[in-house]
């Protein structure tokens, strides 16, 4: 389950839809980073469309645009993008505020311990935002009018790990796969929504099961 805010209005008349920012074919990769009681999900979508555009398109999945907190998420953002095009990178959830805050991200936090802007970065103020380069994780600026690439996060809540009849208590990669869901994508409802993941992998009921429940869901 994936709780989310309202849909985001802006000022054309007709309210926007999914599909006005999100492509419809969902996102193109997509993986999940596990943390003490909620994880995130991140969905990479190769489709390009400007800063404003790309988090629209994440609030209306539940999320925002990713806030890169780590070099584990940043190892995770680089492999989920296509790599057929050295230039061909994805908007990220940092962006330039104004001359007091400087860049800040989409949570409301300032650039903190973690900092991985590229060499002779950042190098825009206003009207700019980051990209993530997927050839080595750094962060560069880009007008924020420009079509990128991007990659939204989305929480996921979850229960405590389940344990079973075998004395040491399975964690997370004893159930589900290292590599995380091959497919998913979110059907939205009145206040809560369903993440639909598929995995590949070959797999009994009960594990099947079991992978399902510690990524918070069945």
């Amino acid at each position: 389950p994936i709780t989310h805010a309202r849909t985001v209005t802006r000022a054309p008349s007709t309210a926007p839809t999914v599909t006005e920012y999100c492509p419809e074919t969902g996102p193109t990769n997509s993986s999940a980073i596990r943390g003490e009681g909620i994880s995130k999900l991140v969905e990479y979508f190769d489709t390009f469309i400007p800063w404003f555009d790309a988090r629209e398109c994440c609030r209306q999945r539940g999320g925002d645009l990713l806030v890169v907190e780590n070099e584990a998420e940043t190892a995770l953002a680089q492999n989920l993008q296509n790599k057929d095009i050295a230039s061909n990178n994805a908007w990220i959830g940092l962006y330039y505020n104004d001359a007091d805050e400087g860049y800040e991200w989409v949570d409301g936090n300032g650039v903190g311990d973690f900092e991985n802007w590229g060499e002779a970065q950042p190098a825009g103020t206003t009207g700019t935002a980051a990209v993530l380069r997927w050839t080595n994780g750094r962060w560069t600026t880009a007008n924020a009018t420009d079509g990128k690439q991007f990659l939204c996060s989305i929480p996921i809540t979850h229960a405590p790990t389940a344990t079973r009849a075998p004395s040491a208590a399975p964690t997370v990669t004893e159930y589900c796969p290292e590599s995380g869901p091959k497919n998913s994508s979110s059907i939205r409802g009145e206040g809560s929504s369903k993440l639909v993941e598929y995995f590949d992998v070959f797999a009994p009921y009960f594990d099947a099961r079991q992978c399902c429940l510690q990524r918070g869901g069945d």
